[in-house]
């Protein structure tokens, strides 16, 4: 944590057959657990595939930018409308109103009839302050077991599980990468990947979800949009003195951060399962009284 990512690039043909709360504690680790759900193991699957571009739709892609960071969708995405977002945002809550469900600020899908079709982006900024980088390297050994099950549960209308991989931070790239995976009520699979792009002034969270019959390219597509991203410099995250100081000293509040980004994640792939059974629900609707 995985928004709509889609089947927009695929990998090469030779690769393929080749192989809020207050701040403090409690709030760093919820936000970074939303994002877990969404969106690490591809990193590693896809580091060496090599991206080909197949989609035939030119039209350019929608484009997103927001505090100091651009991401330009690949050609034929389109924005999801706010509204069609807020509506699932809405519906979700209800399904699962004991969980916080996140603004998701943005989302983007291929183009098609239905919004939130697979695959397709949702966007969420932080504007939390900047997390250090000592902060970023151990999200990696944050335990999201139970936050996971806990997510899952309260989703049980929409998801039958869920399971997220371990984060892990790029320092190359400066970029915190994470899977997810879940098996919706209508027996989809359906897979994520999330990006953290941490900046002087917080966070933006990518996530990425798919099929999971069209995961590998789409993972590869997902990869390149972020290694693409164009972050003005004074946004850029640069290392601070700072950040070799102990946590209990900068007192960010980690885990709440994390478990934070891994609910977003989660739920967000449970948003096109929400709207899924919505349009089944409508068109069944629809069917019956057409019916003599």
């Amino acid at each position: 944590m995985v928004v709509s990512l889609t089947h927009l690039d695929a990998v090469s043909r030779a690769v393929m057959n080749a192989s809020t709360l207050k701040p403090g504690r409690g709030k760093t680790a919820t936000i970074l657990l939303a994002c877990l759900v969404y969106a690490a193991s591809c990193l590693a699957a896809s580091a060496e595939a090599v991206y080909v571009d197949t989609n035939k739709n030119t039209a350019p892609g929608a484009v997103f930018s927001s505090d100091g960071v651009t991401l330009t969708m690949r050609p034929g995405w389109i924005q999801i409308p706010p509204e069609q977002v807020q509506r699932v945002r809405e519906e979700l809550q209800q399904q699962a109103p004991k969980v916080k469900i996140p603004v998701f600020d943005y989302a983007y899908q291929e183009a098609s009839d239905e919004w939130f079709s697979y695959p397709y982006v949702l966007i969420t900024i932080h504007r939390t302050g900047r997390i250090s980088e000592r902060d970023l390297e151990s999200w990696a050994k944050v335990d999201l077991t139970s936050a996971v099950d806990k997510v899952a549960k309260s989703a049980s209308s929409v998801m039958t599980d869920a399971s997220a991989g371990h984060m892990r931070y790029d320092e190359s790239a400066r970029v915190v990468w994470q899977e997810i995976e879940t098996n919706l009520v209508d027996n989809q699979k359906i897979r994520g990947i999330t990006a953290i792009i941490p900046t002087e002034f917080g966070l933006v969270r990518v996530h990425g979800y798919s099929r999971d019959a069209d995961y590998a390219r789409f993972a590869a597509s997902f990869q390149r949009l972020i290694a693409e991203a164009s972050i003005e410099e004074t946004v850029r995250y640069k290392p601070h003195a700072s950040d070799s100081l102990p946590g209990w000293v900068r007192d960010l509040g980690t885990p709440e951060v994390v478990k934070r980004a891994l609910i977003g994640a989660i739920l967000g792939l449970a948003g096109a399962g929400m709207a899924l059974r919505k349009r089944k629900a409508t068109s069944t609707v629809a069917g019956k009284q057409e019916s003599p």
